[in-house]
């Protein structure tokens, strides 16, 4: 089993040689937002529930591997787009390092069909940085936690609460 954290884009015979066994972690929600950035783009966005991270297995493509299992952050009162990114990273961890003790244990999950938002780097310039602090001083996460909008669809793996 090889495991991934943070790569650019991997186009090797890896792939091909681990091909269900070469797993990554996207701290983004696949397919909602795939690229770059893309746990800050949901601030700027307004769409605090679309923050998460995403296990998948790998391919040639940006993010579009088949997904094994999702999981989305709290949020708190007082929170800046730093806490929620590294309380984010902190409960990737644990949920990784699970994931790869039940590996055996997971199931194939049936994936949906989303377009999503693709970003690059070069996306996130001043203005982009200036829409993020626009929407965190304008109550962003206060708002969510008091009028919280409809679960979007993510996918719990039933082998990873076995």
């Amino acid at each position: 089993l090889l495991i991934c954290y943070g790569s650019s884009l991997i186009k090797s015979d890896l792939l091909r040689a681990y091909k269900g066994k070469f797993i990554n972690v996207h701290l983004g929600l696949s397919p909602y937002y795939r690229g770059s950035g893309t746990n800050i783009w949901p601030l700027i966005n307004g769409e605090p529930e679309k923050i998460g991270a995403t296990f998948m297995h790998i391919d040639e493509g940006i993010d579009t591997g088949e997904i094994i299992h999702q999981i989305t952050t709290e949020f708190f009162i007082g929170d800046s787009p730093h806490t929620i990114g590294n309380r984010l990273i902190k409960k990737m961890t644990m949920v990784y390092a699970e994931l790869i003790q039940k590996f055996s244990q997971l199931h194939t999950m049936q994936q949906y069909e989303f377009s999503g938002l693709l970003y690059k780097q070069k996306d996130f310039n001043e203005e982009a940085c200036r829409k993020l602090y626009d929407q965190m001083n304008n109550g962003l996460i206060e708002n969510y936690l008091n009028y919280r909008k409809p679960k979007i669809n993510i996918i719990t793996n039933p082998g990873m609460t076995e």
